[in-house]
């Protein structure tokens, strides 16, 4: 699947971060987890792909307990699973090397 043009006619902006969820979950089981992913794309202003890669993040927590398991659990867990996807995100090597370049 293929994301609209993140930019329009008259933007400053000179790259831009967009993507793709493929993943936004928690599981209740034997234990808790919750998990993130996405197709991670950055571009530059003409809308050229400058970067585009998987990203991903998974938190577990202790034993679960199944259907018994309480909201605030996968809440923490999933809130948890978003701050590590964007850490990935923002550390990523590809992409800081690419930013770090500038415009072409």
């Amino acid at each position: 699947m293929k994301t609209a043009r993140p930019f329009t006619a008259g933007e400053a902006s000179q790259l831009a971060l967009s993507g793709d969820l493929t993943n936004f979950s928690t599981e209740a089981r034997y234990t808790n987890s919750a998990h993130i992913s996405a197709i991670v794309r950055l571009y530059d202003s003409s809308g050229a792909v400058l970067v585009e890669k998987p990203v991903s993040a998974q938190v577990r927590s202790g034993m679960g307990v199944g259907v018994a398991t309480a909201n605030d659990d996968l809440e923490y867990i999933l809130n948890e699973a978003l701050a590590r996807f964007v850490m990935r995100v923002v550390t990523d090597g590809d992409i800081a090397r690419k930013i770090s370049a500038g415009p072409r």
